[in-house]
């Protein structure tokens, strides 16, 4: 809950990564895995589109590409 009393709900992968949260106006932002459950890509509520693009070095550092459209 937010100092504005609003809900807000998390929703996880089978393996525990963060799916989906959605906040108090009902609004969605979506992330999405890699196969080793780092975060691939992050989708904004409304969006048809992906906004975030993540990549990893051989070091494990993300690397984030936004998506502007």
């Amino acid at each position: 809950t937010t100092p504005n009393t609003e809900l807000i709900q998390y929703a996880y992968y089978p393996a525990g990564d963060l799916n989906t949260l959605t906040d108090g106006r009902g609004k969605i932002t979506t992330w999405t895995p890699d196969v080793e459950g780092r975060v691939a890509s992050k989708k904004y509520h409304g969006q048809t589109f992906v906004n975030l693009v993540c990549g990893y070095d051989a070091n494990g550092r993300r690397h984030m590409t936004w998506v502007w459209r």
